[in-house]
C-alpha cells in the first residue's frame, strides 16, 4: 500500500461480541506498543479506559483554570469598584476589605470553574461533531446495542494497515474492517445543516420510527448460556421435588382429657439429582472448605452440627447436615438452597458462584462422612493418622484442664 492509500483510512476497526473479549483486546494492543486506540462499547466498562491506556484527562486543569481566573476576576471586579472607581467610607471600613471581597470572589470562581470544565470536556472531545469516520463501517451501528469494538487509528507511530489487520484478526475479532476518512467538507455539512434547519418543522412522530420485533436478530443482546426462565424451575434439575406423601402429617395420639389429638408433621425427604458436575478432588474440596468457613460456618458450625456463633447468640438455630433427613438429601437439593434460599435463610447466589456452591456442597458431603465413618474401611495409614488426631485432641484437653486446676489453685 502507498503513502497516499496509507492516509486515506482512519484506521482499523475489530468487532468483538462480549466485554472481556474488548478488554482483553485492548490490553494486548496496548501491551504491543499502539497508543492511538479509541475503544466503543454499548455501556460503561470500568478497566476499558485503563487497558488502552487511557489514565488520566486534563479537563482538572481547564476546572483549576476556570476557578482561579474567575477567583481573580471577583477580587478585581471589587477591587476596582471599591477602591479605584467609586470609594465610599462605610462606617471607617478600610476600602480594601478582603473579608467582605470573599463570598464574591468564592462565587466567581465556581461559576468560571463550572464553565472549565463543562467546556474543557466539549473540547478536548472534539464536540460538536455532526460527522465521525467510524459510521462509515456499517457494522458500528450495534455499538450502542451488543457490539464492542476498538479501533487502530492511521496517525499511531506504529500502524502498517497490513500488520494491524493482521493484529486484530489474531486477537479473535469477529470482524476487521477499514475506516475510510473520507471527511465531508465544510460546504456539505453547511449544506446538510440547512436541510436539517428547514426541515425541523416536519413532524415525526414516534409510531413512525422503525422498530424491531421480539427475538428478532439485532433486536437484543443475545440470552447467556444457561439461562433459566422465571417460573421455569420444574424443569431445571437443580430444583428438588418433595417425594408424594412424604409431608403429610403424622398423627400423635392425644393425652388423656385432650380434645384434640397433637399433629406432628413428618420430615419430608428431598429428592432430585444427586452428584456432582465434576470429579471432586482435594483442591476442590479446600475451595469448598474455604467458602464454607466464609459463608456457613457462622451459622452451621465448623462441623455442620448447627452449633455456630450465630445461633449460640440466640438466632434460630439451623438443622444439623448429621440429621437423617439431610444425609439422605441430594446434591441438587443444597444446590437450589444456596441458589434460592430456604426458611429463615436467605440465598447466597450473589456470594458463591455456581462453581463454588458444588464445591461448598462437596465439603459437607465430607462432613456428613467425617461423622459416620467406619473405622474398619479405613486404611493402615488413614487409621494411623486418626489414632494420632484423637491422642493429640485428647493431650490438649488434659493439658487444659491442668492449667485450670493450677490457675485455681493459684487463685485460693
Amino acid at each position: 500500500m502507498n503513502r497516499q492509500e496509507e492516509h486515506s483510512i482512519y484506521g482499523v476497526m475489530a468487532r468483538f461480541d462480549t466485554p472481556t473479549d474488548v478488554v482483553r483486546a485492548a490490553r494486548d494492543a496496548n501491551a504491543a506498543g499502539y497508543r492511538q486506540v479509541n475503544a466503543y462499547s454499548p455501556f460503561p466498562i470500568e478497566e476499558l479506559s485503563e487497558a488502552i491506556g487511557f489514565h488520566r484527562d486534563h479537563v482538572s486543569k481547564t476546572v483549576l483554570l476556570g476557578g482561579l481566573l474567575g477567583a481573580a476576576g471577583g477580587f478585581a471586579l471589587q477591587y476596582f469598584t471599591s477602591v479605584i472607581d467609586y470609594p465610599i467610607n462605610v462606617g471607617g471600613r478600610p476600602l480594601l476589605s478582603l473579608p467582605s471581597f470573599v463570598p464574591i470572589i468564592f462565587e466567581s470562581g465556581i461559576l468560571l470553574a463550572a464553565f472549565g470544565a463543562v467546556l474543557g470536556m466539549i473540547l478536548m472531545n472534539g464536540l460538536p461533531r455532526p460527522y465521525h469516520p467510524v459510521f462509515n463501517v456499517p457494522s458500528f451501528k450495534r455499538a450502542s446495542r451488543d457490539a464492542f469494538f476498538i479501533c487502530i487509528k492511521a496517525t499511531d507511530p506504529k500502524f502498517d494497515p497490513a500488520r494491524t489487520r493482521d493484529f486484530l484478526a489474531g486477537l479473535g475479532a469477529k470482524e476487521v474492517t477499514d475506516v475510510e476518512a473520507n471527511l465531508r467538507s465544510l460546504t456539505l455539512l453547511l449544506l446538510l445543516a440547512g436541510v436539517a434547519v428547514s426541515g425541523s418543522a416536519c413532524r415525526q412522530d414516534m409510531h413512525d420510527n422503525p422498530r424491531y420485533e421480539a427475538y428478532e436478530v439485532g433486536s437484543h443482546r443475545e440470552i447467556p448460556e444457561g439461562t433459566v426462565a422465571r417460573g421455569a424451575l420444574d424443569t431445571n434439575p437443580s430444583a428438588p421435588k418433595l417425594e408424594q406423601g412424604a409431608s403429610t402429617p403424622a398423627a400423635t395420639p392425644s393425652p388423656a382429657g385432650a380434645t384434640a389429638p397433637t399433629v406432628t408433621p413428618a420430615a419430608a425427604v428431598p429428592t432430585g439429582e444427586d452428584g456432582f458436575p465434576f470429579k471432586v478432588t482435594k483442591a476442590i474440596l479446600d475451595r469448598g472448605q474455604n467458602r464454607y468457613n466464609i459463608s456457613c460456618l457462622p451459622c452451621h458450625g465448623a462441623l455442620g452440627d448447627g452449633n455456630g456463633m450465630i445461633a449460640l447468640r440466640g438466632i434460630r438455630r439451623p438443622p444439623s447436615y448429621h440429621d437423617e433427613r439431610l444425609r439422605k438429601a441430594p446434591t441438587s437439593y443444597f444446590y437450589d438452597v444456596i441458589t434460592n434460599g430456604f426458611g429463615a435463610m436467605s440465598n447466597y447466589a450473589d456470594q458463591l458462584t455456581p462453581e463454588d456452591r458444588w464445591k461448598v456442597i462437596a465439603y459437607v458431603r465430607v462432613l456428613q462422612l467425617s461423622q459416620r465413618v467406619d473405622g474398619a474401611a479405613l486404611s493402615e495409614v488413614d487409621r494411623r493418622h486418626l489414632d494420632g488426631a484423637e491422642q493429640g485432641s485428647k493431650a490438649e484437653t488434659a493439658s487444659g484442664e491442668g492449667n485450670q486446676s493450677v490457675g485455681g489453685q493459684g487463685n485460693q
